[in-house]
């Protein structure tokens, strides 16, 4: 019994000492917001729509898509997701959900995209250019 008494009173102790150096601390919140963005030199390249194309033979497996591999940015919540590829001239979107997938090329099963999505924003020229989500 005498060890908890002695082990309280140190806690207590402890706490009325560190309690004026914390209190500054928690009184004043931290109004500062950090910006978190990706950018690129230059914009992702369009090669087109590119889909995966089956090879002639049957036992090859299919190649993948490159673009998807080197240039999208993948955002998403482990359910839904999506892959933003970031071009200036047709966007292009590709969506995800877990409760959608294949056997795979390999048959082992993965995740099918749902929808691939292009968005043409009839732009050529294009000079300091931002996008951004808050």
């Amino acid at each position: 019994m005498q060890f908890v008494m002695r082990a309280a009173g140190r806690l207590l102790t402890a706490l009325a000492l560190g309690w004026p150096l914390a209190a500054p601390a928690m009184a004043k919140p931290n109004t500062e917001s950090r910006v978190y963005e990706l950018w690129e030199v230059q914009p992702a390249p369009n090669n087109g729509r590119s889909q995966w194309e089956a090879t002639k033979d049957s036992r090859r497996p299919r190649s993948y898509d490159r673009d998807w591999e080197r240039w999208s940015y993948p955002i998403g919540n482990g359910y839904a997701g999506a892959c933003i590829f970031g071009r200036t001239d047709s966007e292009r979107i590709q969506i995800t959900d877990k409760t959608l997938h294949n056997r795979g090329i390999y048959g082992k099963g993965g995740l099918t995209s749902f929808a691939e999505v292009f968005l043409d924003f009839h732009q050529d020229a294009v000079d300091n250019y931002r996008r951004s989500l808050n």
